[in-house]
């Protein structure tokens, strides 16, 4: 075996979700956004992606009428660092909610800083990835889709 047959990349990697998934989004800066939604679009996932900019859209999405909508689920694709209300925040809220506390959350952040990184696993995500999106999100979005 060559070491290319040898080394899953990007672009080898696909992920199947089932259709009734829909990835919500939580991200400021639309750049990231992007390139998180290329990253998935590339790998095989065509799942709707609903996009928010800002941490108060994204919990009253949750908290309102948009969740649980036409019985699909969701993973929630969460930055941590954003203005107002950040991710750790939301993480929180949905978490000790009795009705969401049931939905993966995916911390996405450009920190490796490592008590950050914890505090995101006591407060109960699933995953903790430091941008930019590549195989390690699409392995964790795999991971936690097939257990929903």
């Amino acid at each position: 075996m060559t070491p290319r047959q040898q080394t899953l990349t990007e672009a080898d990697f696909k992920v199947s979700l089932r259709n009734d998934i829909v990835i919500i989004m939580a991200e400021d800066e639309e750049g990231h956004y992007l390139l998180t939604k290329h990253c998935l679009r590339k790998a095989g996932i065509s799942n709707e992606i609903i996009w928010f900019e800002d941490g108060r859209k994204t919990l009253d999405f949750f908290l309102g009428d948009g969740f649980g909508r036409d019985g699909k689920k969701c993973l929630l694709l969460l930055d941590i660092r954003m203005p107002g209300m950040d991710g750790i925040e939301i993480l929180e809220k949905i978490k000790k909610n009795d009705a969401l506390a049931h939905v993966p959350v995916i911390m996405l952040t450009t920190s490796g800083d490592q008590e950050l990184a914890n505090r995101c696993y006591s407060l109960g995500c699933e995953a903790h990835i430091i941008k930019p999106p590549g195989i390690t999100l699409l392995k964790a979005i795999k991971r936690v889709c097939e257990r929903l």
